[in-house]
């Protein structure tokens, strides 16, 4: 070991002797041979963010501070340095290196060394009542006699110190697996300096640990990258993974990026950051590229923020769900941009998320997809462009979804991509967005949305040939394994004035209405639909479908809800009286969605309803148990010209059974049935 800091200069040779024979110097002799040149080499890089002054003048200045000046005594926020306050106090610095510290046979207090090893530089001191630490290669040194020299610091770790080189070629798994075991183990921050850091091996942070903080000098600046023995063929796993024993809690991640390599290199990771069970964790200023699943994975847990990243130019997803239940998540001004699957794929159930002023643009698939319910889910403030360019497949039915939100009700995250209602999302809020439209056709497919699906203040353009753009996709119980859709309210998404000429919106477009049983367009909401019942009072009623079973249609002797009553008795299936309309007379109605509907109530359970519209066929509305007036309805799309034939109808066990009818409205989808 280097045990002394020679001198130069007469005052050094006066006294080399007496320096050379007690093996050290002390602080007044260190500070007047080495000079202010000496000085600042002894103080550079001892922790991050010191600076260097100039000498201070004040004749009641310390010897400290004519050296290092003011400045230097503390670091860039204003602590301490522990090395200054070591030579004030009358310690003696040494200059040596980690492995001649570890070679130490015999060591004493009121020394400080000083370890030169680039990138690991800083003070150490001997702990003389820790005879247990093990040595972790950054903050704590042991001895082969044992002594434990401990690094002189305050703040948080800086992977460089535990072996860590960032110069695109050594390998620093190792030395950043341990810098964050120590920080977890002490309760420490961790600091990434700006540098390429290889990465051979899962980097494991336990969840179970103690919460850190982990932050680099910037996004460009402090990388992670796979190391180059992977391949796309055989990729890393993952950069950083969470142990996931239980909820990890309170834990923050920015400033630093995670890449392949540049954006057009193979993607050689299947992630960049995952954890199945995540809770108060905060990701900001991340920027994850070169990923071929997704660039952060979040799981179960609650209160976790994405804020200020971004997750572009992965083959797979740009934010995935990893695992049920993820709670009041925040996704806030955030590029996801140019992925390849799903910008934010909600894989699994959720509550009160919300993704709000992102930007949300160029992900192949779709820009956010709900494939299991997300609950109180809302989208606003977002900039939305050109997702869904090759589209969202899916195999029942086998259709392609280009669309910029698609929400869907899947059971299971595992399940094959079928549109289906079993576990639809409730109260979902899509408000006050941007969306410049490009080959996407659908802003919003929605086939899951069971309580409140509102889609207001939207605002699109576009400019090239003239197009349509559909404002919301839907369907029926006969599209897919059937849609469960309920409570649409649309408000002002529009178009601004200069692109009207090319981009006509469409609101709504409906799938599958053939034969398709117990639809509930009649609660739509729609604003600026005309408010019109197109139906007849059912005393204008007449036989329009004949079983040879005529029983009895006629009026009852009481009202409900302000509403003359008709009912049907006599037979077990009589036939259907309902009425006509011409659809040349109603030029304004072409291509509109409309819907049919009415009250009804059974005189006792196991009976149906059966409601009949030219083109769709018979729609079945159930046997229901239930004997209290309800609403039923059917939906169709209005021909441009021909003869269209509305009926109503009751199928019972029992010719004495009898179905009660009230208020016919045929309307507009977007006028609610409720107006009439």
């Amino acid at each position: 070991m280097t045990d002394e800091i020679r001198n130069t200069g007469d005052y050094a040779e006066e006294n080399e002797s007496a320096t050379k024979k007690e093996g050290m110097i002390s602080r007044r002799k260190l500070l007047a041979s080495i000079g202010m040149m000496g000085a600042a080499y002894a103080a550079g890089n001892l922790l991050q963010g010191s600076v260097m002054a100039s000498p201070g003048s004040n004749k009641d200045t310390s010897v400290t501070d004519s050296v290092y000046g003011n400045d230097m005594r503390t670091n860039a926020i204003g602590e301490r340095q522990p090395w200054i306050e070591a030579l004030n106090n009358g310690e003696i610095l040494i200059t040596t290196t980690i492995a001649e510290l570890r070679m130490v046979t015999e060591a004493r207090e009121h020394l400080v060394f000083y370890v030169t090893d680039s990138g690991r530089e800083g003070c150490f001191y001997y702990d003389p009542t820790d005879l247990l630490s093990a040595d972790d290669n950054g903050i704590t040194i042991v001895a082969s006699a044992g002594a434990r020299f401990k690094r002189m610091f305050s703040g948080s770790l800086n992977i460089r110190w535990f072996g860590a080189k960032g110069d695109d070629a050594a390998d620093d798994t190792a030395a950043i697996q341990q810098a964050i075991n120590t920080a977890q183990l002490k309760g420490h921050g961790v600091y990434v300096p700006s540098g390429h850091y290889l990465v051979s091996a899962p980097i494991m942070i336990a969840s179970d640990g103690a919460p850190i903080r982990m932050a680099g000098d910037g996004v460009y600046l402090s990388l992670f990258k796979p190391h180059p023995q992977f391949t796309e063929n055989a990729p890393l796993e993952v950069v950083f993974k969470f142990t996931d024993s239980r909820v990890a809690n309170r834990f923050e991640f920015t400033e630093f990026g995670i890449v392949s390599g540049t954006i057009h290199d193979p993607k050689r990771m299947k992630y960049g950051l995952y954890a199945a069970k995540l809770s108060h964790t905060l990701f900001r200023k991340l920027c994850i590229q070169g990923t071929q699943l997704a660039a952060l994975g979040i799981g179960y847990g609650w209160c976790n923020d994405v804020e200020t990243c971004e997750l572009s130019f992965n083959s797979g997803d740009g934010l995935l769900f990893t695992a049920g239940q993820v709670n009041a998540l925040n996704v806030i001004n955030t590029k996801i941009f140019g992925n390849g699957g799903i910008g934010i794929h909600m894989a699994h159930e959720s509550l009160e998320a919300r993704i709000q002023g992102c930007t949300i643009e160029k992900n192949e698939q779709c820009g956010i997809y709900v494939k299991k319910g997300a609950f109180n889910l809302g989208i606003h403030n977002c900039y939305f462009e050109n997702n869904g360019a090759s589209g969202l497949a899916f195999t029942n039915p086998a259709i392609s979804l280009k669309a910029c939100i698609i929400l869907n009700g899947n059971v299971s995250a595992a399940e094959p991509e079928a549109i289906q209602g079993r576990y639809p999302s409730r109260n979902v809020t899509v408000s006050d967005n941007f969306v410049s439209v490009k080959q996407e056709e659908v802003f919003v497919a929605g086939y899951a949305a069971e309580i409140g699906l509102e889609i207001r203040k939207n605002t699109f353009i576009y400019s090239g040939p003239n197009r349509n753009f559909t404002v919301l996709r839907t369907g029926t119980n006969k599209t897919g394994l059937g849609t469960n859709i309920n409570g649409i309210t649309m408000r002002d998404n529009d178009v601004t004035s200069s692109y009207r000429p090319y981009l006509n919106i469409v609101p709504l477009q409906v799938d599958d209405m053939v034969l398709a049983d117990m639809p509930t367009f009649h609660n739509a909401d729609i604003r600026y639909t005309p408010k019109v019942n197109y139906a007849p009072a059912l005393e204008q009623f007449q036989k329009v479908r004949d079983f040879g079973m005529p029983g009895t249609f006629a009026a009852a002797d009481h009202s409900y809800r302000m509403h003359s009553v008709y009912s049907y008795t006599g037979a077990r299936t009589p036939d259907q009286w309902g009425f006509y309309i011409q659809a040349e007379d109603y030029p304004e109605l072409a291509g509109k969605y409309l819907y049919f509907g009415m009250y009804i109530k059974q005189s006792h359970s196991g009976m149906n309803a059966q409601l009949f519209i030219t083109g769709n066929g018979a729609n079945t509305q159930g046997y229901a148990n239930s004997t209290d007036w309800r609403i039923i309805s059917s939906v169709f799309r209005m021909p441009d010209s021909g003869s269209i034939k509305l009926s109503v109808g009751m199928i019972a066990d029992q010719a004495s059974k009898q179905l009660y009818i009230a208020h016919p409205v045929l309307s507009e989808v977007g006028a609610p049935f409720e107006h009439y």
